[in-house]
C-alpha cells in the first residue's frame, strides 16, 4: 500500500491537515496533491501529541508563562516559508522543509512569546512593532538548550546576523534571574546594536 492511501485513510495521529484558504502561495498549476498528502503522512508520523506537550512544558518554563492551553493547529503549505500566526495559533509548514520538528518549535516559541510579551516589550519597553520582531527572533536562542535538542534532534539554524547579540543575550540568560530581569538588561543591549548601527 502506498504512503499517499495510508494518508488518505488516515493515521492514529492527525495533528497536520491541509487546508487551500491557508496556503497563501497556493497555485493550481503547480499543486501536486500526492505530494501534500505524503508530506502529511509523513509530519503526522514525526510530530505528535506527546512531543507538543513536552515542547510546551519546556517554553512555559522558560518564558515563565503560566497559562500553558494553547491550541495549536498544524497545516501543511505547498510552497514558500513556513510561518505561523499568532492570532489563529496555527502552525504552517511548507513541505519544503528538512528540519521538520526544529521549525516547528522555533513557530511554537514565537507564538507563546508573542501571545505573552508582545504588549509588555510594547508599553513597558517602547518597542516598535518591527523591533518586538526582531526580539523575537534573537530571544529563539532558548531552544537550542540540550532538552529541547533531544526531541529536535538539531539546534536551530539562526540568522547570520544575529548571531553575536544572540550570544551577548544568552550571556543574560544563563545568569538565570527571570524572563523580566532578562529584558531589563536584553533590552538596552539590543537598542544599542540598533544605535550603533548593527544589522538585525
Amino acid at each position: 500500500m502506498s504512503r499517499v492511501a495510508i494518508a488518505k485513510r488516515g493515521t492514529t495521529n492527525k495533528m497536520f491537515k491541509y487546508n487551500k484558504k491557508f496556503d497563501k502561495n497556493f497555485n493550481q498549476e503547480y499543486f501536486n496533491k500526492s505530494i501534500i498528502m505524503n508530506r502529511i503522512f509523513l509530519y503526522n508520523k514525526l510530530w505528535n501529541y506527546k512531543k507538543e506537550k513536552i515542547i510546551k512544558k519546556y517554553i512555559c518554563e522558560d518564558l515563565e508563562i503560566k497559562n500553558k492551553k494553547i491550541k495549536f493547529k498544524y497545516f501543511v503549505i505547498s510552497k514558500g516559508r513556513s510561518k505561523y500566526n499568532s492570532n489563529l495559533n496555527h502552525i504552517y509548514i511548507s513541505i519544503n522543509v528538512i528540519d521538520i520538528i526544529s521549525t516547528i518549535v522555533h513557530e511554537m516559541h514565537h507564538i507563546y512569546f508573542l501571545n505573552n510579551y508582545s504588549d509588555i516589550l510594547k508599553n513597558k519597553y517602547g518597542l516598535q512593532e518591527k523591533e518586538i520582531q526582531e526580539i523575537k527572533e534573537i530571544f529563539i536562542f532558548i531552544i537550542n538548550q540540550n532538552k529541547y535538542i533531544k526531541i529536535t534532534k538539531g539546534e536551530d539554524k539562526t540568522y547570520k546576523d544575529i548571531i553575536d547579540i544572540q550570544n551577548e543575550m544568552f550571556k543574560i540568560w544563563q545568569k538565570g534571574n527571570g524572563i523580566y530581569d532578562f529584558f531589563d538588561q536584553a533590552i538596552p543591549l539590543y537598542k544599542k546594536y540598533i544605535e550603533n548601527g548593527e544589522k538585525i
